[in-house]
């Protein structure tokens, strides 16, 4: 019988579970840096909707809120009804996240936030996250703790200012942390999971 009937040796075989092992790893690590490249893209297009918005309120004079939708992994912006000062809403909403009345202080500041009046135009569109990638959560200055999920809600004043927030985006083990900066108006993108006590630290 010719040597090219026979079968494979046995290191053969190796060598060839070695290089199939080579290009799975490299097929895995390859398709981690998409989906950390595709997390990185989405980041910045929040990041860019929070000032957008920022810009938005101080430009017309309105105060505007960034809208959240965590179940359906969905961002858009609207426009409040101008009834208090920047002051009196966030005193009123702190008011409501201490306890006062007989409902759920947070079914009470939902209440509070939910006038508003939603804005597209060709500049800006609703954000829809892309497959894989999920709202986690979000802690604005109002909330007594982090949303998981509905809607969570960040203001955004006529007078520079906005509320302090986080909004943490995942995929799988990857965690991106949104800032929003109260004074600034603008997203700071940390990649890392920060947590509620980095908040009320800065």
């Amino acid at each position: 019988m010719r040597d090219s009937e026979h079968g494979m040796t046995l290191i053969e075989v190796l060598i060839a579970l070695m290089i199939v092992s080579i290009v799975i790893g490299g097929v895995a690590v390859s398709a981690s840096s998409v989906f950390s490249s595709r997390l990185g893209q989405t980041s910045g297009k929040l990041m860019a909707m929070i000032r957008y918005t920022y810009d938005r309120a101080v430009m017309t004079g309105k105060p505007y809120q960034l809208v959240v939708d965590i179940d359906e992994g969905k961002a858009w912006i609207e426009e409040m009804e101008k009834e208090k000062s920047c002051e009196a809403r966030l005193r009123e909403l702190d008011d409501l996240e201490k306890g006062r009345a007989g409902r759920s202080t947070d079914e009470e500041s939902s209440e509070a936030l939910e006038k508003g009046t939603k804005k597209e135009d060709m500049i800006l569109r609703t954000i829809k996250l892309p497959k894989g990638i999920n709202f986690e959560a979000v802690r604005a200055q109002h909330h007594s703790e982090q949303v998981t999920e509905g809607q969570a809600r960040i203001l955004f004043f006529p007078d520079g200012t906005a509320e302090r927030a986080f909004i943490w985006l995942a995929r799988e083990e990857d965690v991106f942390t949104v800032e929003v900066r109260a004074l600034q108006g603008r997203g700071v993108l940390h990649r890392e999971e920060l947590s509620e006590r980095d908040l009320e630290m800065r």
